[in-house]
């Protein structure tokens, strides 16, 4: 399948300035990750009368819409293990991931691909266990394991948790 689907046009929210600028640098910096972890970034246009980032439409499922279909528990690990790898690669560049929702996230072709980058931090040196990251990978399944069964954690087996983090 081919994971693109024409382009988005991302204009800044009203007082966001500043996201609209780290998200601009934060593609740049991770120009190699472009079109595997992270949307290819064409640069800047001006639509209806103010700039727009231009990015690579998606063709895949947040991470939201998922748990509300029900993925199969069974992807669980592979799902998890896409997660980390895409953010492992972003701490790579030294760069941290601080916008925990699961709609920044989407599966596409059995892997993750990581969107909304307005909110990253630059310049990070930790190692991936102390990272950010790390814990976001983490935060990322438990809150996509919520999603999906609301009442379940509670009677969630310790093996599934121990896979949660």
């Amino acid at each position: 399948m081919q994971p693109w689907k024409g382009v988005i046009l991302k204009k800044p929210k009203p007082g966001w300035e500043e996201e609209y600028d780290t998200e601009k640098q934060a593609y740049g910096i991770l120009r190699p990750l472009q079109g595997t972890i992270i949307p290819c970034f064409y640069g800047e246009a001006v639509y209806g009368g103010s700039s727009a980032l231009v990015f690579t439409a998606v063709a895949g499922s947040n991470l939201f819409d998922l748990a509300h279909n029900k993925f199969p528990e069974s992807k669980d690990k592979a799902l998890q293990n896409s997660l980390k790898d895409a953010l492992k690669a972003l701490t790579s560049y030294g760069v941290e991931y601080r916008d925990e929702k699961l709609d920044n996230f989407l599966s596409v072709d059995e892997r993750v691909m990581v969107i909304d980058l307005e909110q990253v931090k630059f310049g990070t040196t930790d190692v991936w266990e102390e990272k950010v990251n790390s814990a976001t990978a983490n935060s990322i399944m438990r809150s996509f394991v919520r999603t999906r069964n609301p009442d379940g954690m509670n009677r969630m087996s310790s093996y599934r948790r121990s896979l949660l983090g």
